[in-house]
């Protein structure tokens, strides 16, 4: 990992809960954590002007749908969707424009 992306990761709250949509009260405790650092990392690229994202999820946080974009040659492109919580991890490794994401929760989710 770069030292960029450490410094950010840095600066996100840690997710602690270990708990899953069948987890009941726990779910909701960790739903509220990765919101919470989600939102987080939404200031930090806003912040730095590195605003790449837009996601929400439905109240129980098992239907999430954003969308991504970059810049090429002065052009604004990106991609809509629309996953399922236990379809993410298939998902980011068929759409490289968010793999990025996918790592930083990820190191987020095992520091």
């Amino acid at each position: 990992m770069d030292d960029g992306t450490k410094a950010t990761v840095q600066k996100i709250p840690l997710l602690s809960i270990r708990a899953g949509p069948r987890d009941g009260e726990a779910w909701n405790a960790r739903l509220k954590e990765e919101l919470t650092a989600l939102i987080k990392y939404v200031q930090i690229n806003k912040n730095s002007d590195k605003d790449w994202f837009q996601v929400e999820s439905n109240k129980t946080g098992l239907r999430w749908s954003g969308k991504c974009w970059y810049f090429h040659d002065k052009v604004r492109n990106g991609t809509s969707k629309s996953v399922h919580y236990l379809e993410l991890t298939r998902f980011t490794f068929l759409n490289p424009m968010i793999r990025s994401a996918t790592s930083l929760i990820w190191s987020l989710r095992f520091r």
